[in-house]
């Protein structure tokens, strides 16, 4: 699993204070070195949480890896490493957490946008002209018998 150099320092520091134990979990308990169950998560994100002042935002395990796969996606990573990276056997799982927002939509757009202009010297028609073509009912960018 590819790791970000701040993850690996802090497992580093973390491992000489780690229970010992046979265990093949990173994260174990100090009772008896058992896996630490998603309880235990949720009672640490939480005490987490209240000393950084940002209770009631509704911060949970399950939203900080949502957030995660969006920003992921959101700068390019494509779908199929998110699954990866989420241990998703399935695709339409990872697609679960994906969702459209306004700023996505708006990129969309203006990309769009920014094509129809690029258009507009090979075609020599302007992304208004076209509009207006399309609006006319004129899928092929003639003007109609009536002038309209």
């Amino acid at each position: 699993m590819p790791l970000a150099e701040q993850a690996v320092e802090a497992i580093q520091a973390y491992l000489p204070h780690r229970t010992k134990t046979q265990s093949r979990h990173l994260f174990v308990s100090a009772w008896k070195g058992h896996p630490i169950h998603g309880r235990c998560i949720n009672r640490m994100l939480k005490i987490v949480i209240g000393k950084a002042g940002l209770e009631g935002q509704g911060i949970t395990p399950h939203k900080l890896r949502h957030t995660f796969a969006t920003h992921l996606i959101r700068n390019g990573v494509d779908v199929r490493t998110v699954q990866e990276l989420l241990g998703h056997a399935d695709l339409e799982t990872t697609a679960k957490y994906l969702h459209s927002d306004t700023r996505t939509k708006q990129s969309a757009v203006g990309k769009l946008t920014a094509l129809l202009g690029a258009a507009t010297d090979v075609a020599g028609v302007s992304p208004e002209q076209a509009t207006a073509t399309a609006e006319a009912g004129n899928v092929d960018g003639t003007p109609s018998p009536d002038g309209g």
